[in-house]
C-alpha cells in the first residue's frame, strides 16, 4: 500500500472543483464492485438546495456534535466493571485534537451531516501521524470481490487512486434493507416532494422574472376546427408551458382575446401543498417543528415536549449506532477494553423541566408525611433559602408556599422592610447582610451533605487498605531492613514500594472524583440557577427572572467542574504522605501488620472526624460562590462585589476585600495577596480557602 497522506490530506477537505463521483454506476461489476442505487452527488446537493432538508440535518449534526465525546476504560472496581473516563492517552488525545485544523466537535458535525445527507459519512485515521480526517462521502467506493464479500475501501478523485484497508476509514450509514455496503439516505424516500417543490420555487421565480403577468384563457370569433385547435395549443404549449416558459409575453393574431390577465398572488402558492411538502421532508428526517424554527404550533408547554421526542426518537438512537461503528472500527486499534462515549447527562431537553421539578417538590413538601422542607426546595430550585423558616415553631400554612416556574417571588430578604428613614446605602447594607446568612444557610446544608460523602469514601478506602495490607505481610512482619535485603535476594521487587502496594493514587484518584462528582455539579447547577434568578440592579432590587435557564453546557460551566474535581488530588495526597509515614515507622521498628492496621484504623479516626468537615467546608463555599459567578455572568450581570462572613473569626484580609468597591464581572477580587474570581477560588492560596464563608452579590451597574 503506497501512502501520499501530504496530499491527500487536501482532498479530504472537499477542495476539488469537480466531483469524481458523479458518473458512479449502478450495477455490480465483474470484479465484485458495488455502488448503491442512488447518486451520493446528488443527495449531498440536497443539503444545500432545500430548506428543511437542510435544517433537518443541521439540527441532528448540531445536537450531537455539541456533546463532549468521551474516551473511556473499563476497569473492575469493587467487584463491578464500569466504564471510567480517561484523562490521558492516544485515545483521548485523539478525540480532544483530531487534527491539526479543525477540533472534534466541528469534525463531528460535518461527518454526521454527509451521513445523514448521502447514507454514507466517512472519516479517515491516519495512523502514522494518528489524526482523523473527513472524507466527502461521494469520494469513496466498497471493494468487494466476485463473491460480494467486502475487501476494503477505494478513494478517488477522477485523477488519482487509493486503497484503504477497512481499519482505516470508520464509515456510519443509516440503515439500508436493501443493501450491504452503503447507507440509506432520507432524502431518497422524499425525493419526488423535493423536486416539487423544486419545480414550484422556479414556476414561481419565473412569475416574478416575467413581469408577474400570467396568461390563462383566451377566445376568438371565428370558429375553429379540430385541427387547428390541437395545432394552436401544441404551439402555445410549446412556447409557454411549464415552469422555464412561465409567464412569457404571448402575442396572439387573428382575433384572439384574453379573457383573463393575471392570477393572484396566493392563488400562485398553494400553501397546503407547501405544508404537506414541509411535513414530509421532516417525517423522513425525524425532526418536529420546534427544532427547525417553525414555531406556528408550538406553545411552552409542547415545546418542550417536541424537543425531547426529538432526542428520545431521533438523537438518541443514531447517537447508539454512531458509538457502535466507531467503537467496532476505531477503539480497538487503541487497546482492550476501551470506547468513545457521547455524554449524554449534558443533553437539557432530557433533564426533568423546571415547572415537572416545582410540582414534585411541592409534593414532597406538602403531602401528608412531609419529605422535605421548604428551604430545601428552594435551594434544589435555585433560590435562596428563607433563614429560619424551618426552625419556626408554628409553620405557616404550606399552600402559601406553593410554587412554580414564573410564579415564584424573589426572596423576602431582598423586600423593602426597614425603616422609612433609612437611607439607600443602609438599605444596601441590610439586604447584603440577609444575604450573607441565606448563603451561610445553603453552604452549612450542601457540607453536611458533602462531609457524610467524605465520611462514607474514607471508610471505603480504609477497607481497602486494610485488605491489601496482607500483600506486605512477610511472614507476620513488615519488611524491615533485614527482610528488605531478603526480598531483594528473592526477586521480590514488586512488593519494595509498599506504600503504592497500600495506596494506589491514581485508583484513589479516579474513585474519589467518581464519588464527588454528582454532588459537585449538582450543587454548581444550583448556585447557577440562583445566580440568574438573584441577577440585580445596582441597588440589589431584583429584577424579575422567570423562565431563564443555567446553561450546563457552556464551557466555562465544564472547565469549574474539572476544577474543583481536579483539587481532589490533594485530598488524597494528604492521605498517602500519612500512609507512607506509617510504613517507614514499620520498616524502621520492624513491627507486625496488626500494629501497622491499628495505626491506619487510627488515622482515618482521625480523618473522618477533623478532615472530612474542613474538606466540605472549604469546597462547598467555593462551589456555590463559583456556580453563582457563572449563573451572575449568563444572567447578564456586570459588576459584582464581596460579602465577608458576618463572623467573629473571619480573616482580617476577607474584610478588607468586603470594605472594597465592586468590580466587574470578569476582573478578580484582591484578597491579600491573591486575585480570586469569587471566595473560595480554587486557584488561590490555601490560606484564603480554608474555613472561608465570604460570599458576593453580582449585579447590572
Amino acid at each position: 500500500m503506497f501512502k501520499i497522506w501530504s496530499n491527500i490530506k487536501r482532498w479530504f477537505s472537499g477542495g476539488f472543483k469537480k466531483n469524481p463521483a458523479s458518473h458512479i454506476g449502478k450495477t455490480q461489476f465483474h470484479d465484485g464492485e458495488q455502488h448503491p442505487k442512488y447518486d451520493h452527488t446528488v443527495h449531498l446537493a440536497v443539503y444545500t438546495i432545500d430548506v428543511w432538508a437542510y435544517a433537518s440535518i443541521r439540527a441532528i449534526a448540531r445536537a450531537i456534535s455539541q456533546l463532549p465525546l468521551l474516551a473511556q476504560q473499563q476497569q473492575k472496581i469493587d467487584g463491578k466493571m464500569q466504564w471510567e473516563t480517561l484523562e490521558k492517552g492516544e485515545l483521548y488525545e485523539l478525540v480532544n485534537k483530531p487534527n491539526p485544523d479543525e477540533p472534534m466537535n466541528h469534525l463531528v458535525e460535518r461527518w454526521i451531516s454527509s451521513a445523514l445527507a448521502a447514507g454514507d459519512g466517512y472519516l479517515l485515521y491516519d495512523s502514522d501521524d494518528h489524526e482523523l480526517y473527513y472524507v466527502k462521502p461521494d469520494l469513496v467506493k466498497v471493494k468487494t470481490d466476485k463473491m460480494g464479500r467486502f475487501v476494503k475501501y477505494q478513494i478517488s478523485d477522477g485523477v488519482r487512486t487509493i486503497s484503504q484497508e477497512p481499519e482505516q476509514l470508520i464509515h456510519i450509514k443509516l440503515t439500508n434493507p436493501d443493501g450491504d455496503y452503503y447507507g440509506f439516505p432520507p432524502s431518497q424516500v422524499v425525493k419526488q416532494t423535493i423536486l416539487t417543490k423544486l419545480a414550484m420555487s422556479k414556476y414561481i421565480n419565473s412569475y416574478f422574472k416575467n413581469n408577474a403577468l400570467a396568461g390563462t384563457t383566451f377566445s376568438t370569433e371565428h370558429t375553429l376546427i379540430e385541427e387547428q385547435r390541437a395545432e394552436i395549443r401544441q404551439e402555445f404549449d410549446r412556447m409557454h408551458k411549464g415552469a422555464d416558459n412561465a409567464f412569457k409575453m404571448a402575442i396572439l393574431d387573428g382575433g384572439v382575446k384574453l379573457d383573463r390577465l393575471s392570477h393572484n398572488l396566493k392563488d400562485l402558492i398553494p400553501d397546503q401543498i407547501y405544508k404537506l411538502i414541509r411535513e414530509e421532508v421532516l417525517a423522513a428526517y425525524g425532526v418536529p417543528h420546534v427544532m427547525v424554527g417553525v414555531l406556528d404550533d408550538a406553545s411552552y408547554a409542547n415545546a418542550d415536549i417536541q424537543k425531547r421526542l426529538f432526542y428520545e426518537n431521533s438523537v438518541l438512537p443514531l447517537l447508539t449506532m454512531i458509538e457502535s461503528f466507531i467503537n467496532l472500527q476505531l477503539t480497538p486499534q487503541f487497546g482492550n477494553d476501551l470506547r468513545l462515549w457521547f455524554d449524554r447527562s449534558l443533553i437539557q431537553a432530557l433533564q426533568e423541566q423546571p415547572n415537572e421539578k416545582a410540582e414534585r417538590l411541592n409534593k414532597l413538601i406538602n403531602g401528608r408525611n412531609q419529605i422535605l422542607t421548604v428551604n430545601e426546595a428552594r435551594i434544589e430550585l435555585g433560590y435562596e433559602a428563607i433563614v429560619g423558616f424551618d426552625e419556626l415553631s408554628t409553620p405557616p400554612d404550606p399552600s402559601q408556599f406553593m410554587f412554580g416556574l414564573g410564579d415564584e417571588e424573589e426572596p423576602e430578604e431582598d423586600a423593602d422592610d426597614g425603616s422609612a428613614d433609612e437611607n439607600e446605602e443602609e438599605k444596601r447594607y441590610r439586604v447584603m447582610i440577609k444575604r450573607w446568612r441565606a448563603h451561610h444557610s445553603k453552604v452549612l446544608k450542601a457540607e453536611k451533605e458533602f462531609a457524610g460523602i467524605m465520611v462514607k469514601f474514607f471508610d471505603e478506602q480504609e477497607n481497602r487498605i486494610l485488605a491489601r495490607l496482607t500483600d506486605l505481610n512477610f511472614n507476620g512482619k513488615l519488611m524491615s531492613s533485614v527482610l528488605h535485603h531478603e526480598l531483594e535476594m528473592m526477586e521480590r521487587k514488586d512488593l519494595l514500594d509498599d506504600t503504592n502496594v497500600l495506596f494506589n493514587r491514581k485508583r484513589e484518584n479516579r474513585l474519589l472524583k467518581k464519588a464527588v462528582e454528582p454532588k459537585i455539579k449538582r450543587e454548581i447547577v444550583i448556585a447557577g440557577q440562583q445566580g440568574i434568578n438573584q441577577t440585580a440592579r445596582k441597588n440589589l432590587i431584583p429584577i424579575r427572572r422567570k423562565n431563564d435557564q443555567f446553561r450546563v453546557t457552556e464551557p466555562e460551566v465544564q472547565t469549574m467542574l474539572r476544577m474543583f474535581l481536579n483539587r481532589m488530588d490533594d485530598v488524597n495526597d494528604t492521605t498517602y504522605e500519612a500512609i507512607k509515614s506509617i510504613i517507614s515507622v514499620a520498616y524502621d521498628e520492624g513491627q507486625g501488620a496488626d500494629t501497622v492496621a491499628s495505626a491506619i484504623k487510627k488515622e482515618y479516626d482521625m480523618i473522618n472526624r477533623v478532615r472530612s468537615k474542613r474538606i466540605a467546608k472549604t469546597e462547598m463555599n467555593g462551589i456555590v460562590n463559583g456556580g453563582n459567578l457563572l449563573g451572575a455572568v449568563q444572567g447578564g450581570s456586570t459588576h459584582k462585589e464581596w460579602v465577608c462572613a458576618y463572623l467573629p473569626d473571619t480573616r482580617q484580609a476577607h474584610s478588607d476585600a468586603g470594605g472594597q468597591p465592586p468590580v466587574t464581572i470578569d476582573k478578580p477580587f484582591i484578597v491579600g495577596n491573591d486575585a480570586m474570581m469569587h471566595p473560595g477560588d480554587p486557584n488561590a492560596s490555601v490560606g484564603n480557602v480554608v474555613n472561608c464563608y465570604c460570599s458576593m452579590v453580582w449585579f447590572i451597574a
